[in-house]
């Protein structure tokens, strides 16, 4: 098992600490600058072959795979092998919902204000439940 960082997930991680340096200098951008992948080093929205190939998660997905599949990898290895797949997962879902259109932004803002605030929404049946059951178990 590779315990080397899959390369898209080096590089996402270097375009977020570029853009993290850039904003505490005072430069501000709505997102984060994806240097090693365009000339303009921002994604075109709508191109579509773009994003997938900026988070494109094949590598960490098979280096998951292998490490599950590897007799003798440590848990700490096959966890750190999703994370790299599961970060460029999030921050291709976050990249692609600040271009997501007006139409689309209150479909999904419709949704959580009429399932969140429920007594067995996500967040109180969800979330809250799963908290008062951790919080009791421990008094056991």
């Amino acid at each position: 098992m590779s315990s080397t960082p899959v390369k898209k997930f080096a590089d996402r991680l270097e375009d977020l600490r570029r853009s993290s340096a850039l904003e505490a200098e005072g430069v501000l951008s709505w997102w984060y600058a994806l240097d090693s992948d365009s000339e303009s080093g921002y994604l075109n929205p709508f191109d579509k072959v773009a994003f997938a190939s900026a988070f494109d998660r094949s590598e960490a997905n098979k280096q998951y795979v292998d490490a599950v599949q590897a007799e003798g990898t440590s848990y700490r290895e096959m966890q750190s092998a999703k994370v790299q797949g599961d970060v460029l997962s999030s921050l291709e879902r976050d990249l692609s919902m600040r271009y997501r259109g007006r139409v689309r932004m209150l479909a999904h803002s419709h949704a959580r204000l009429q399932t969140h605030g429920l007594n067995n929404g996500p967040i109180n049946g969800g979330i809250v439940n799963f908290v008062k059951l951790l919080m009791s178990r421990g008094e056991q």
